[in-house]
């Protein structure tokens, strides 16, 4: 009798092994695809198949990426899928009004906007062996970035400082900072990365973030009255096929992920705001901060003053 008892139990801490220590067999998880549109390898698909992998190690869902490759392809697929599965995807309020003005309309509503996943700022950056004060001082200065950027952040920046500004727009980020290293601008503007932070080649001044990141103080303090100096992006969760319930536990999941080491080693070098630290910032928000890149939320994304 004691023999079969043991037996019993052996078997039972066996079956327990098999099924996990730390969360459900796969029959007892529900479905969740992750969907990505950029193209392979670059930084969208990279963080992505990030956000797949780290919610798949908290064993809370089956996980199954999509790589579409473009914009318009995840459109068709949610406009000619009948499959329901609850999916999500990373996003911006900045992408979601470029795309739509290239026939892609992957713009959030609010039961679309699930969670904050970070926050991207912008700075203002020089070759290193150049200083931001002497620059400043000529009469005319030019800032390399990229073609993307909305022309509002040069002249406004002309007003405040009195200087004349020469924007000079590069195809990419990468091209822009190419640009400033080669000597062919003043001044780098662009969306603070690991590349321009861990950079010996370069020296970051300032940001649009509201308080100081390491030695780089706020724009707003740097330049008085510029009105696009908190000009930020906001990377969120985008979800389609879910209810509140739904959106909530995939919420709670997302925000537990962004604090392991795999998305730290991606934001920290990066000096981005996690979402953990963002859970305040609402629907709302998104499309106000929408405002500042040149797009009208609230009268169908349309660039402001376009017809």
């Amino acid at each position: 009798m004691k023999k079969s008892i043991l037996t019993i139990l052996a078997l039972m801490m066996m079956l327990f092994v098999m099924l996990g220590f730390n969360g459900l067999s796969a029959k007892d998880k529900s479905d969740l695809v992750v969907a990505s549109y950029s193209k392979e390898g670059g930084n969208g698909w990279i963080i992505g198949n990030l956000l797949a992998e780290t919610i798949t190690d908290t064993n809370s869902y089956n996980v199954e990426m999509l790589n579409v490759g473009s914009c318009l392809n995840l459109a068709r697929h949610f406009k000619e899928s009948k499959d329901n599965t609850p999916t999500i995807f990373l996003h911006t309020e900045k992408s979601a009004g470029e795309k739509l003005k290239r026939g892609c309309d992957l713009t959030p509503k609010a039961e679309n906007f699930v969670v904050i996943a970070f926050k991207r700022v912008n700075t203002i950056c020089s070759v290193a062996e150049r200083n931001f004060n002497d620059i400043m001082k000529q009469d005319e200065i030019t800032i390399a970035h990229s073609n993307t950027f909305p022309a509002q952040i040069f002249t406004e920046l002309a007003k405040v400082t009195g200087k004349k500004i020469k924007s000079v727009p590069y195809r990419s980020s990468g091209s822009a900072f190419k640009g400033v290293i080669a000597g062919d601008t003043d001044l780098l503007y662009t969306g603070l990365t690991k590349r321009e932070a861990g950079s010996a080649k370069v020296k970051c001044w300032t940001t649009t973030n509201p308080e100081k990141i390491d030695d780089m103080e706020p724009m707003g303090k740097v330049f008085p009255g510029y009105s696009m100096a908190t000009v930020s992006q906001y990377n969120y969760v985008h979800g389609r096929n879910m209810n509140a319930k739904q959106t909530a536990e995939v919420r709670k999941v997302i925000l537990e992920t962004l604090k392991g080491d795999k998305w730290k080693a991606y934001i920290i070098p990066s000096k981005m705001i996690p979402g953990y630290e963002l859970e305040w910032v609402t629907y709302d928000d998104l499309l106000q901060n929408a405002v500042q890149w040149g797009f009208d939320p609230w009268n169908g994304w349309l660039v402001k003053g376009s017809n």
